[in-house]
C-alpha cells in the first residue's frame, strides 16, 4: 500500500511513498494542506507480524519523517487544529493482551507522547476537533446494567487533549 494524491477530477495521480518493504495507510492532511500524516507498517522478524509508526511528509511526498519512533505500533494519526500536535492510537501492554490507547504528542518531540486514556480497553480512530482542544474517538466502555455482569460496548467518546473530562456521547 502506498499514499497517492490526485486532482479532484481524478487526473494527475502521483504516488507519494513508493516503499517496497512497508505499507502506508491512514493519510491525514494538515489543516493548512502542506503536510500529510500517515502510518507505515514495517515487517518485523519473520513470523512476528508488522509494527506501525506515524510519519509526516510534505504534500509533494518529500521530507518524510518518522514522528513516533517507538517500539509500539501506532495507527490513525490526526492533526490538532494548529498542526503543532497530533493524536494517534498506540498499542500498549495489557494484562493478557495489548490494547490501543489514545496518545497526544508535540510534532518534532517523539518522547513527548502522553497517554490520554489508560482504560485497559481499546480506543481507536482519534479525530481532533477543528475548533477546540477536544479529541473524539471510538472506545470500549463498560455497560453499567448490572454490577455483577461485565459487559462492554463500543462507544463514541470525547476527551480534552490533556486527558481530562472524558464524556461518552453514545450509550
Amino acid at each position: 500500500h502506498d499514499i497517492f494524491v490526485m486532482d479532484a477530477d481524478g487526473t494527475n495521480v502521483v504516488n507519494l511513498t513508493q516503499t517496497p518493504s512497508g505499507a502506508e495507510a491512514q493519510p491525514s492532511w494538515s489543516p493548512d494542506g502542506t503536510q500529510i500524516l500517515f502510518t507505515r507498517q514495517e515487517p518485523l522478524q519473520e513470523g512476528e507480524g508488522t509494527q506501525g509508526d506515524v510519519f509526516s511528509m510534505d504534500a509533494d511526498g518529500t521530507d518524510v519523517t518518522n514522528l513516533t519512533q517507538s517500539d509500539a505500533s501506532e495507527t490513525w494519526p490526526s492533526w490538532s487544529p494548529e498542526a503543532g500536535r497530533i493524536a494517534f492510537a498506540r498499542v500498549v501492554e495489557g494484562v493478557i493482551f495489548g490494547n490501543h490507547d489514545i496518545f497526544v504528542m508535540d510534532i518534532g518531540a517523539p518522547g513527548s507522547a502522553t497517554n490520554l486514556t489508560q482504560s485497559g480497553f481499546d480506543e481507536l480512530f482519534p479525530a481532533w476537533s477543528p475548533v477546540d482542544e477536544r479529541i473524539m474517538f471510538t472506545g470500549v466502555r463498560p455497560v453499567n446494567t448490572d454490577p455483577d455482569e461485565h459487559l462492554n460496548d463500543w462507544e463514541i467518546v470525547t476527551i480534552e487533549s490533556d486527558g481530562t473530562n472524558e464524556q461518552i456521547l453514545t450509550a
